[in-house]
């Protein structure tokens, strides 16, 4: 009696669950986005031959812009973004992106960028979603402005990327990418602060592990957490470029490459001894340390970069004279320091 009953139930809970799923196969498919809405090509005026697109430092910690060839485009967001799906031109850089994943489709509807993709994208590592999705939105977005982006997948909305929600449009990273330790807890105050204290999001670089590119970083500048002597640390100067080159160049200077899988620029003992701005060009006078290294184009190379690209970022300086105890002339390797620098190329330059 009991094994009829038995075989009475679980004949009840497969038709059931026959039923379940034959109402799953019949249910209709997420709503497509609407049919009439404009969309749009996301075109720039005139043709373009360069185009900055961000893949990933070898270990995936960061993101990593390189500026490649493009044949002459008006279509420039489509090509950045293909070449981001194709992944990185050579093996010194990394793609956070599933191999397969393909651009099916890319437009705008008012102040959206729709980007869909095929399903391959959803094979992401969860473990650099984030990052991945940040590598989407900084390729695009900045060929357009004010605009936000969503991504579709097979023409469809979906929910998650790895643990990342996009199932609404998505804005550039906040407060930038590649966010310094020290200013992740900058930038935790200052949102939680209801003063009207102006948070600035700065931008630095240093050099990957294999000293070939400049990894960008952001630093958040909050003046009243930082230090600095008389003048810098005046309220009238807390956001003039002064400000801005002393605590980039503070965070240049501490920055722990062991801890960052980042090479900074300075030898051991390196001291900032004295730096003013003067018609635009930032005077930065460092201790005899900074030519400790005694040579090597490589690094002698990567050294000025870092500085002439991280001070040249800032608003306000478009030059920097470095000085060594005061005084101008060459470095080790032979390279001209007599006179300001400036930067030469786009940065990372595939060209």
């Amino acid at each position: 009696m009991f094994k009829r009953l038995y075989a009475w139930v679980l004949c009840g809970l497969l038709i059931l669950l026959c039923a379940a799923c034959q109402r799953l196969e019949n249910s209709p498919a997420p709503p497509p986005l609407d049919a009439d809405m404009e969309r749009l090509p996301i075109l720039e005026e005139s043709e373009v031959t360069t185009a900055t697109v961000y893949y990933a430092t070898l270990d995936k910690k960061y993101l990593l812009p390189l500026n490649l060839t493009v044949n002459a485009t008006k279509e420039v967001a489509q090509v950045t973004l293909e070449k981001l799906l194709a992944g990185p031109p050579s093996a010194t850089a990394a793609s956070l992106l599933p191999p397969d994943t393909k651009l099916l489709d890319l437009y705008s509807s008012q102040t959206i960028v729709y980007v869909n993709v095929t399903k391959d994208i959803l094979e992401v590592d969860r473990a650099y979603a984030q990052l991945a999705l940040d590598s989407i939105l900084c390729t695009v977005l900045p060929l357009t402005e004010g605009y936000r982006l969503q991504l579709l997948v097979e023409g469809q909305v979906g929910e998650h990327l790895g643990s990342v929600d996009i199932s609404a449009p998505l804005a550039l990273p906040e407060p930038g990418i590649n966010l310094d330790a020290p200013s992740r807890e900058r930038w935790r105050l200052y949102q939680a602060k209801d003063e009207a204290t102006v948070g600035i999001a700065l931008t630095y670089y240093l050099s990957d592990s294999q000293a070939l590119y400049l990894v960008p970083q952001t630093l958040f500048y909050l003046p009243e957490t930082e230090e600095g002597d008389g003048e810098s640390a005046a309220e009238e100067d807390r956001y003039s470029p002064a400000a801005y080159a002393r605590a980039v160049l503070a965070a240049l200077l501490e920055a722990d490459e062991q801890n960052s899988g980042l090479n900074h620029p300075f030898w051991t003992g390196t001291e900032l001894l004295d730096l003013w701005v003067e018609d635009n060009t930032v005077y930065v006078d460092f201790s005899s340390q900074l030519t400790g290294y005694g040579g090597g184009a490589a690094t002698e190379s990567m050294l000025l970069d870092c500085l002439t690209y991280s001070l040249t970022s800032l608003p306000g300086i478009s030059a920097v004279q470095v000085l060594i105890e005061g005084r101008s002339g060459s470095l080790p390797e032979g390279m001209d320091i007599s006179k300001p620098l400036t930067p030469q190329k786009p940065i990372n330059d595939q060209q």
